[in-house]
């Protein structure tokens, strides 16, 4: 990740967690390259509509695994 936000392909926060227990947390990047601001584990991100396209696909993967829906 370093690498890739040194080349200014990646910004923002990289979280990996299991069963509830964040096991790595650490920012990336810039939050604003123009005012050479960077990324803090508090920088607010503006992600619109970006996460729809992930729900849809673990709706559907669920789906393919017959957990969706299940009441």
């Amino acid at each position: 990740m370093e690498a890739m936000a040194s080349r200014r392909h990646f910004s923002g926060i990289v979280v990996i967690a299991r069963g509830g227990k964040v096991l790595f947390a650490k920012p990336y990047g810039m939050a604003n390259y123009e005012d050479g601001m960077p990324n803090t584990m508090q920088t607010k991100f503006r992600i619109g509509s970006m996460t729809k396209q992930f729900t849809a696909v673990a709706v559907m993967v669920l789906q393919e695994h017959g957990e969706a829906f299940r009441r």
